[in-house]
């Protein structure tokens, strides 16, 4: 018989764990004396407290392991592939976790230096009139919105009172302050010939619509959040951001809601789409 230090010595099996296995049951020493309360382990006790102490490594619970006990080798082999699956499935949604939180510190920055947001929305269909033009800074949209109010006026064009007007810049040079932009108007159906300005029939799109406060040259850091959060949702960006630069009026061209904000709105694409 082996005291239990020397059991504890042999299995490497602390005394305190051991007494512990015993209280729950797990492994009963072979005899214990009465009058003093010393445990006495067998030496065809050895094989069950390694068999125990892999059964713990593996990660099943102490309620767990008095029935693993009773199980023959193949049983015993069969659940600890389960386990091994089990333990997969665990550190695959930790990995997740992970990756969620280091976008999420990536992420922190964007979010703690600039006041916006982002949401998926709905552009309807429309029709338009558009006109391309080089435009020496992001805020001549006006100038160019009343040279094609002009033309349309002098083709009898219904305009469509209430609805946005969509400035979208194609390309810029920053170095000489020149944009590429183009001017959506909306409008009833196509009348004729405008000349200068093209008719589009727009269908309906979706879009990633971002609302923020800055400056304009911190486009580059909303572009790279829309990217990585439209990927994280299984999208991509299709076209250039649209920007609605405000609302057709009787009297011109009126605000937009929310004018203290920037609104993009990113055409966006499942990526699953054929």
């Amino acid at each position: 018989m082996l005291k239990i230090g020397e059991f504890s010595s042999i299995t490497g099996i602390s005394v305190g764990t051991l007494r512990n296995y015993d209280r729950q049951g797990i492994l009963v020493p072979a005899l214990t004396d009465e009058k003093t309360g010393y445990r006495y382990y067998s030496q065809e006790q050895i094989p069950l407290a390694h068999r125990i102490q892999i059964f713990k490594d593996v990660g099943f619970s102490l309620k767990e392991i008095p029935a693993l006990n009773a199980f023959s080798p193949m049983e015993v082999r069969f659940m600890i592939s389960m386990k091994i699956v089990e333990k997969q499935a665990e550190a695959s949604a930790i990995q997740e976790q992970i990756q969620r939180m280091k976008q999420a510190q990536e992420d922190y920055n964007l979010y703690a230096e600039h006041s916006f947001s982002i949401s998926r929305e709905w552009v309807p269909a429309r029709t338009v009139v558009s006109l391309k033009a080089n435009l020496r800074s992001e805020g001549g949209e006006a100038a160019l919105y009343k040279s094609m109010l002009e033309v349309c006026e002098s083709c009898n064009l219904r305009l469509l009172y209430g609805q946005p007007v969509i400035a979208i810049t194609h390309s810029a040079d920053h170095v000489y302050s020149i944009y590429s932009t183009e001017l959506q108007i909306p409008v009833s159906e196509p009348a004729g010939s405008t000349g200068v300005l093209e008719f589009k029939k727009l269908p309906e799109i979706e879009v990633a619509q971002v609302k923020f406060k800055g400056a304009p040259d911190e486009l580059g850091q909303v572009d790279k959040f829309v990217a990585r959060y439209t990927d994280s949702i299984g999208y991509q960006v299709s076209g250039a951001p649209m920007r609605p630069i405000g609302i057709v009026g009787q009297d011109g061209l009126e605000p937009v809601p929310e004018a203290e904000l920037k609104i993009y709105q990113y055409p966006i694409v499942s990526m699953y789409d054929e």
